[in-house]
């Protein structure tokens, strides 16, 4: 006979009631560290249109001016509006053409006029700044000094015009050598990734799982599969600081510069320039420009970067006695170059049978005033270091002058219409030499 309990563990259970996921559970399952990173990152991916211009014939084979665009991505580095990008993605633009930056429309349904700001090209990077009302999203930047080869990665791009593409793969290799004969560039130090990179992804940012960004995509190679090439971040950060921040880059002449070191302090005014006319002097600490505080220098070469000529620009200062604000209207740098090293600013005039330099602005204090030259006279050449130019534009004489180490002596040849008769003679050619300052 059985004894009760065990006839009890014979008898057949009752079915488990099993309850059904919900929907929001459902959806869980399949939100992956993928998703998590896209939806953090894609905020700040926008899509390029470079515009710019090429030369063609028309049906009567007259030559025409013709526009040429390109596409490619960014990332947002800054929330005040600097963005990160291949130079390659925005070189057709030099010379006249123009830049257009988007966000993905559930972001953002406004088109941006961008500004180049500053490039490298050796290093495949570009500067790019828009303006808004508002603090752009961004990217975590991460580091690639700790990079695993297998680890997983994502890359954000806008491949063949297809906005907001996502492609995920692991890091196939690391400290690549690739070489781009079609730009004649050669790249050391790359990430290698399986991450599927097409012609668009360009510029566009290669993400760790943790959504930190460890470098811009570049480099597609075109007879192999699966294999994409991205600028390690680490090296971004560097030539970000270094160069494409740097002071070279800034479009707008001031007239005055710093002292080394944090506290921004006026060091040197150019008597003439901008910064003199507004009454900027030595000792004033620049506090803001336009509105926006500076804290530090590097974000002072931020905000500097971005002032253009002929714009006004409000800078406070503080000095001893006090704060105060003025306005500033910047030359070019063109002009800046000139009036800084040669104490003159140059315009072009119509000479038959072409154009030449005419002097306009002069330094009281600067070398073209010390040899006489005066406001009209007519550059007929220039000679330094054994070589001599015939120049009609003013930049053509500011690479000539940017080139030149102080102290260093220019030949100039001027024509100047000394008995007013408004025509310009052998009789009237005069000859002076600039000491570079």
């Amino acid at each position: 006979m059985f004894a009760l309990p065990l006839l009890l563990g014979l008898l057949p259970l009752a079915p488990q009631a099993t309850q059904t996921p919900t929907a929001d559970e459902l959806v869980q399952r399949r939100i992956t560290p993928e998703v998590l990173v896209v939806r953090e990152a894609s905020p700040a991916v926008v899509y390029i249109v470079s515009t710019g211009y090429e030369k063609t014939f028309d049906i009567f084979r007259q030559p025409v001016m013709v526009e040429s665009p390109s596409a490619g991505t960014g990332v947002m580095v800054d929330a005040d509006g600097f963005l990160v990008t291949n130079f390659h993605v925005v070189s057709n633009s030099l010379g006249g053409g123009k830049l257009q930056v988007q966000f993905d429309s559930e972001v953002d349904s406004k088109t941006y006029d961008a500004q180049l700001v500053s490039f490298v090209q050796q290093e495949d990077l570009a500067l790019l700044k828009i303006s808004g009302e508002r603090k752009f999203p961004t990217v975590r930047l991460g580091t690639s000094a700790d990079l695993m080869i297998g680890e997983r990665v994502i890359a954000i791009g806008n491949p063949f015009k297809q906005k907001l593409s996502v492609s995920a793969g692991i890091i196939s290799g690391l400290h690549r050598e690739v070489a781009v004969p079609s730009s004649r560039l050669s790249f050391t130090d790359l990430i290698q990734t399986d991450a599927s990179i097409n012609h668009g992804n360009s510029g566009g940012p290669l993400l760790n799982i943790n959504g930190d960004l460890i470098g811009i995509n570049t480099v597609v190679r075109e007879d192999a599969e699966n294999m994409g090439f991205a600028i390690p971040v680490d090296r971004v950060k560097e030539v970000l600081i270094d160069q494409l921040f740097a002071p070279q880059w800034e479009k707008a002449w001031l007239g005055f510069e710093l002292a080394a070191g944090p506290e921004l302090l006026v060091e040197k005014v150019r008597p003439g320039s901008p910064a003199a006319q507004a009454g900027v002097a030595v000792g004033d600490r620049i506090v803001a420009l336009d509105g926006q505080l500076l804290p530090n220098r590097e974000e002072y070469n931020k905000r500097r970067l971005t002032l253009l000529p002929g714009i006004d620009v409000a800078v406070r200062l503080r000095s001893e006695s006090g704060e105060r604000e003025l306005r500033l209207r910047g030359w070019s740098k063109v002009d800046g170059i000139l009036y800084d090293r040669l104490g003159m600013t140059v315009e072009m005039v119509r000479v038959w049978p072409g154009t030449m330099l005419c002097v306009d602005k002069l330094a009281p204090d600067g070398p073209a005033a010390a040899i006489g030259l005066m406001p009209g006279d007519v550059i007929d050449a220039v000679r330094a270091q054994g070589r001599a130019w015939s120049l009609s534009r003013p930049d053509n004489l500011a690479r000539v002058v940017v080139d030149l180490q102080a102290q260093s002596t220019l030949e100039i040849d001027i024509l100047r219409d000394e008995n007013k008769d408004r025509r310009l003679e052998p009789g009237e050619l005069f000859k002076g030499r600039l000491i570079l300052r």
